[in-house]
């Protein structure tokens, strides 16, 4: 049997992105090369950060992240955690294998940087493309299949994270 799911994906432009990005840009500027510790190490062949990070300037994206999962898809919601949090620097020829984020509840994809021939982000099953565009953000359920194919230029810059949202009520703990 083989069933085709539809999920519900937002994909919006957060309203302060060029004086979020200008912040993050100085932050990455300051940063040596082993910055990207992961890179070509995982699933994303291109320059990545680890996943823990850290730092005052992506607060107000992760808070707008926050705001807009209890405003657009569980309404309410009182704890969101922010379990990962990195950057990928795609340069010519970098892509991503298909990857899903299982154990998180959500993902979430900003575009921080797309020159000229930036690729798209990919949601596998469905090909559905989202078009890099300066400051979009798109929030999507972890579990779903993504990629990105071949850049075709330098410096495509993403901040990625991943988002867990335990029950308030749960049936058993292990």
């Amino acid at each position: 049997m083989i069933i085709c799911e539809n999920f519900c994906i937002i994909e919006e432009t957060y309203p302060f992105y060029e004086n979020l990005n200008n912040e993050i840009l100085i932050y990455l500027s300051k940063q040596s090369d082993k910055f990207y510790n992961l890179s070509y190490k995982t699933n994303v062949k291109a320059k990545m950060s680890a996943w823990n990070l850290n730092h005052d300037c992506f607060v107000p994206l992760c808070k707008w992240v926050a705001s807009t999962i209890r405003t657009k898809i569980i309404l309410g919601v009182p704890k969101i955690h922010f379990d990962e949090l990195w950057i990928s620097k795609y340069d010519l020829n970098d892509y991503t294998i298909p990857h899903s984020h299982v154990p998180s509840t959500f993902s979430f994809i900003y575009f921080l940087n797309c020159p000229k021939g930036s690729s798209p982000l990919i949601f596998t099953k469905s090909h559905k493309k989202i078009k890099p565009e300066v400051g979009k953000i798109v929030i999507f359920p972890a579990n779903v299949l993504h990629h990105v194919p071949k850049n075709k230029c330098n410096n495509r810059i993403i901040i990625a994270g991943n988002i867990s949202m335990p029950s308030p009520y749960p049936i058993l703990t292990l």
